[in-house]
């Protein structure tokens, strides 16, 4: 079974270089945010075997294009066509791919791949971009006693990934510290005690090495994560899904993160036509600023369709990520992130297989951070520069599309 997809659309894009009005270049010229006017067009494909006795295969990919047809002006003038071009064409590939061996027996091998890049404007003077490069590969044991396999209430998963995070042109972007390579290794066992109801217990280690450069100091960390949990329904429309448990970062060097972590989450459906979830986690993750960000994040999402042929759906997301300082760059203050992101989506549904829609996203970094001064290659102040650098951005996007799924 193959369905293929295609999709094209226009959009406008209130801040492409993510510019904060604050900022300020080299000479002290003010970093206004730069518009930008783009045409997006994306390829897909998905395909999975029905039924599968032996062997089980799912497939996911696709490929996404950018055109920036029009980028506004910012204080110093017109953004040079060199920095535009660079950034024209890949704006993001995604493609996964799952290989279950035995999946009706008791016994199962599942072989993982996924790979996902994707290319964001740098700064308006830049050729360089964000060129983010993720992949993940490995294999899950799982173990599910009993002879139907539509029955089965118990199951046991041993599981490994090798996870790698690279940039293209990491050293001239500047983004050395953020690549990473990590083995991670983890334990779940699941029991649905009732039809639709199961707990759980989830254990995870990781070895996590990552990137150095100048500023840097040792950010490798070895993190190991213990959870118990619920998740399942309450009522024929509400479901909950409920994690709590212990995670200590265990990083080379400086301060580790060790505490509770959790999420929680409540949900409500009335097919077809409703669809509404709140959610709250309270977590800590490895990553490339610091040795850790302590994230807490309220959520919520709501679908509703109606009429057989529309759709429209509302998400917000409000959360404060918390930077450790041990292993920031040098000459770093203490960062703090709070994140808003709000976005809706309208959908048509002309036939089954032909869809009309529009959307709007703001994000909003609302952080006081400000970058240290800049350094040369020796890791030393690069005199007279007036540089100011901030987290803290605001940016909206409309886009409006045609998809095509066969």
């Amino acid at each position: 079974m193959i369905h293929p997809s295609v999709a094209a659309g226009f959009g406008y894009d209130t801040n492409y270089f993510y510019e904060s009005d604050a900022e300020r270049d080299a000479q002290g010229n003010s970093a206004t945010p730069n518009t930008a006017s783009l045409i997006n067009a994306g390829l897909g494909v998905s395909a999975a075997n029905r039924s599968p006795n032996k062997i089980g295969f799912k497939l996911e990919a696709g490929l996404d294009f950018r055109q920036a047809v029009a980028v506004g002006e910012n204080a110093e003038g017109a953004v040079s066509d060199r920095v535009v071009d660079e950034r024209n064409g890949i704006d993001e590939v995604s493609g996964g791919l799952e290989v279950s061996i035995l999946p009706r027996s008791p016994v199962t091998l599942v072989l993982d791949e996924d790979l996902r890049y994707s290319d964001r404007p740098a700064f308006d003077a830049s050729v360089q971009g964000f060129q983010r490069l993720q992949n993940s590969v490995g294999a899950d044991l799982r173990f599910r006693p009993g002879d139907n396999p539509e029955s089965r209430a118990f199951e046991m998963r041993l599981g490994y990934r090798l996870q790698t995070v690279t940039y293209l042109d990491a050293e001239d972007a500047g983004l050395t510290r953020y690549e990473k390579q990590a083995h991670v290794m983890r334990f779940l066992t699941d029991w649905r005690f009732l039809p639709k109801t199961s707990v759980l217990a989830d254990f995870r280690y990781e070895i996590n090495d990552y990137g150095e450069d100048a500023q840097s100091t040792d950010r490798d960390s070895s993190p190991f994560r213990a959870e118990l949990g619920l998740r399942g329904l309450v009522t024929n429309r509400v479901s909950v899904e409920l994690r709590g448990g212990f995670l200590g970062t265990f990083n080379a060097e400086g301060e580790s993160y060790s505490g509770v972590v959790g999420a929680a989450q409540v949900q409500y459906v009335m097919e077809p036509t409703l669809d509404v979830a709140l959610r709250y986690d309270h977590d800590a993750r490895d990553n490339g600023f610091s040795n850790f960000v302590v994230v807490d994040k309220v959520s919520a999402r709501a679908t509703l369709a109606f009429l057989e042929r529309f759709q429209l759906v509302l998400k917000g997301a409000y959360g404060l990520y918390d930077y450790a300082l041990e292993g920031a760059p040098a000459g770093s203050e203490k960062r703090d992130d709070p994140i808003l992101i709000v976005a809706t989506s309208f959908g048509y549904h002309v036939r089954e297989w032909l869809e009309l829609s529009a959307s709007w996203q703001l994000e909003q970094n609302l952080s006081d951070y400000e970058a240290p001064p800049p350094t040369d290659a020796a890791g030393q102040p690069i005199a007279d520069s007036q540089r100011v650098d901030l987290a803290e951005y605001s940016r909206q996007l409309f886009l409006v599309e045609i998809g095509v799924e066969y």
